[in-house]
């Protein structure tokens, strides 16, 4: 092959490397965009009884607010009686949700709650100050003590349960895997094309 031949590979090698380095920033824009649902994972023991489930975020990360909780769905045990409280944003929706104070918040791996002052976090079917059926994250707010975690499978407060007394950031909720971002994805993809263009470019050049 002529050196001219291989002079005008080499600069379709560099045309195309450049491309994909847009793709690339475009990829990383992407990353930037606005955070997506995330699902942490509830698995509690409280005195006799316990919760297990999900509770969704809007994808916040930090202190979270009542609107940046989004859906839950979570099975609760007092002991005696069982329950299902389902959210807001699933079909079936038999509760509500109830947010007191800044200590809940979220990182991309854990759902926690900071038990530092009064506050609550309350999800109750069919609302919030039914007096019935729950799961309780209080500070000092849900009346039956003070920074613990509580449910009530049932409609019977004889039947409540109540945690240990807890003390700082406490971790309630976790997400098992991380998904990568789509951008990233993209990323990775255009990294992968670049190394082999340049394959291929020093390919042409021995040749």
């Amino acid at each position: 092959m002529s050196r001219l031949a291989v002079n005008v590979r080499y600069l379709e090698m560099i045309f195309k490397i450049k491309r994909l380095f847009g793709v690339c920033a475009i990829a990383l824009g992407l990353t930037a965009a606005p955070a997506f649902a995330t699902t942490y994972n509830v698995n509690l023991g409280i005195g006799a009884g316990s919760v297990q489930g999900t509770i969704e975020t809007d994808g916040t990360v930090g202190t979270l607010s009542q609107s940046n909780i989004t859906d839950w769905h979570l099975d609760l045990f007092d002991g005696t009686y069982s329950f299902t409280l389902i959210g807001n944003g699933s079909v079936g929706d038999n509760s509500d949700f109830l947010l007191i104070g800044s200590q809940l918040s979220a990182t991309l791996t854990q759902l926690t709650y900071n038990f530092i002052s009064s506050g609550v976090a309350l999800f109750q079917a069919p609302t919030t100050g039914s007096g019935k059926t729950f799961f309780c994250i209080e500070g000092q707010a849900c009346s039956f003590g003070s920074n613990q975690f509580s449910v009530m499978g049932g409609t019977d407060i004889n039947t409540l349960q109540l945690s240990a007394p807890q003390s700082g950031l406490v971790v309630f909720g976790t997400v098992s895997a991380v998904p990568l971002p789509a951008g990233g994805l993209l990323l990775l993809g255009g990294l992968a094309g670049i190394a082999r263009l340049r394959r291929r470019k020093g390919a042409a050049a021995l040749a």
